[in-house]
């Protein structure tokens, strides 16, 4: 049972390693857009994609690992407490079945199909929302990075007022 549910386990490994890079990646983005000069934006970005990828190639194989090791003694347990041995081995003549290996595959071209009706459908509504959080989240970054810089003008300027 445990030997059928390995690529979920890896799938999950991988997952959770990819989020914190995606995450990061994502602020990163954002900095670099915010406080980058333009001139040197690409450069950096690629800097960042590279050291994601290294993070990537280093810690997705442990952590899979770590998943295919721990998998046995955490699931197995949990299987043995909810399932009788009959049950198993009709969940595993389920999952070996052709039928159901058949489902698995054509789930993509089902999720496929579903996806391109939701964006025809949703389309109109969505991108114009899209569009303007893009344009709320940038005039909120282009605040946050010209404050700074706004900021020391008046404090120059009130002294001198002070000093009159």
């Amino acid at each position: 049972m445990l030997k059928l549910q390995q690529g979920g386990v890896e799938r999950l490994a991988t997952a959770m390693t990819e989020e914190p890079a995606l995450l990061l990646g994502g602020r990163a983005s954002e900095v670099i857009a915010a406080k980058i000069p333009r001139e040197r934006q690409e450069a950096i970005a690629k800097e960042v994609r590279e050291e994601i990828q290294k993070y990537l190639k280093e810690t997705v194989p442990q952590v899979r690992k770590s998943a295919q090791q721990l998998a046995p003694a955490t699931i197995g347990p949990m299987l043995e407490a909810q399932f009788s041995e009959d049950e198993l081995k009709q969940v595993i003549a389920l999952l070996e079945s052709p039928a159901f290996a058949k489902y698995q595959q054509f789930g993509g071209e089902m999720q496929q199909a579903l996806q391109g009706k939701l964006v025809a459908e949703t389309k109109a509504s969505v991108e114009p929302r899209v569009q303007a959080l893009e344009k709320a989240i940038g005039d909120k970054l282009k605040a946050a990075t010209s404050t700074p810089a706004a900021a020391p003008a008046p404090a120059t300027k009130a002294p001198s007022k002070a000093a009159k």
